[in-house]
């Protein structure tokens, strides 16, 4: 799939680094009308730096705060029952704020700046005695980072993927949006997980594909029935399949 291929591009090395002061100076002189910074395919004037830094989180704290490192924001904030228990869960997707990620792209001619800090998805679970929250999730990898260069171009996905995360019945729902590289074909994918068996399984995935030409498809997959629904149009023709899939494990949240 287009999304899972994006997620194994590599950062590349940087070749400019904004300092603090021209990055404030850069964001405040950008002009809102020049073009679309939130496009497939932008060329970069700056690339994003691959720091390594993936902050451990500390196992439990008092406040939804807790768990933000230094140099992170919580980006959002969402609480509901996970573990059916009766209590407010947490979910929380933190941002890192590092100044050396706000990049330039070049958008219809104009330099525009794009955030391309990458995410830390969190679940804790919270408890009543002490009142607090437990740490159950910290993925750096699951929400791909943003403004991942184009291979081979000096180009980058100047396409944010996050489209939303909900709490849904006591699961999570996290929706990934694409821009594919170097066209504008786009693919949305909606992750479902369960707290199962000590962790958030996958229990379904559903995706949304569109292309220049019109054509569009959908798939749906319950990993709980092992049924698969595709539909669609291709070249003015519908189509409708299901297939049942082999059983296996479910992948856990930490698995992606």
């Amino acid at each position: 799939m287009l999304a899972h291929a994006w997620r194994s591009v590599s950062s590349i090395a940087v070749l400019l680094i904004f300092c603090v002061a021209a990055t404030d100076a850069f964001a405040q002189t950008a002009d809102p009308s020049c073009g679309n910074s939130g496009a497939a395919g932008q060329a970069a004037t700056t690339m994003p730096v691959d720091d390594g830094n993936s902050p451990t989180l500390p196992k439990s704290a008092t406040t939804p705060e807790g768990f933000v490192p230094a140099g992170w924001r919580i980006e959002k904030k969402l609480e509901g029952d996970l573990d059916q228990d009766g209590d407010a869960d947490l979910v929380l997707v933190l941002r890192k704020t590092s100044p050396r990620n706000i990049v330039s792209i070049d958008a219809d001619g104009c330099l525009v700046p794009f955030d391309t800090n990458p995410r830390m998805f969190v679940v804790a679970f919270h408890k009543r005695s002490p009142d607090s929250y437990s740490l159950a999730v910290a993925s750096h990898t699951l929400i791909p980072r943003e403004g991942l260069p184009v291979p081979d171009s000096n180009l980058i996905n100047a396409w944010d993927p996050l489209k939303d995360v909900l709490i849904a019945r006591g699961n999570i729902m996290l929706t990934l949006d694409y821009g594919a590289e170097r066209d504008w074909n786009t693919i949305t994918e909606t992750f479902t997980f369960r707290y199962r068996d000590k962790c958030f399984q996958e229990i379904g995935y559903d995706s949304r594909e569109s292309d220049t030409k019109s054509d569009i498809s959908f798939t749906s997959i319950n990993f709980l029935t092992g049924k698969k629904k595709e539909w669609g149009t291709a070249s003015d023709n519908s189509y409708l399949r299901w297939t049942t899939l082999p059983k296996k494990a479910l992948k856990c949240i930490d698995e992606f």
